[in-house]
C-alpha cells in the first residue's frame, strides 16, 4: 500500500483518509515487502530519518487523530 502525504492527514493509494502513528516507518515496511536491487538500500539509508521524523511529529499525529475522532464519529453499520 502506497501513502502519500495530504496537508491534513495520510492518504492511501485509493484515496482513503490514513491516521496512523509513524506513517514514514510503516510505508518503508511496505516498501521493503517486495525487495528491488536499486531502491532497498535507498529506503534502508532512508529509515533513520523517518523514524526520526515521525517521532518528532508524533505528538502533532495524536492530536489529529484524536481531533478527527472528535469530529467525526464513526456510524454503526446495520
Amino acid at each position: 500500500m502506497r501513502c502519500a502525504r495530504k496537508a491534513n492527514g495520510w492518504q492511501s493509494g485509493n484515496g482513503s483518509e490514513m491516521n496512523v502513528t509513524y506513517p514514514s516507518v510503516r510505508m518503508v515496511g511496505d516498501l521493503l515487502k517486495d525487495p528491488d536491487i536499486l531502491t532497498t538500500p535507498l529506503i534502508l539509508l532512508d529509515l533513520p530519518f523517518s523514524a526520526a521524523l515521525d517521532t518528532v511529529m508524533l505528538p502533532s499525529d495524536a492530536a489529529n487523530a484524536k481531533r478527527s475522532k472528535k469530529h467525526n464519529p464513526k456510524t454503526k453499520k446495520e
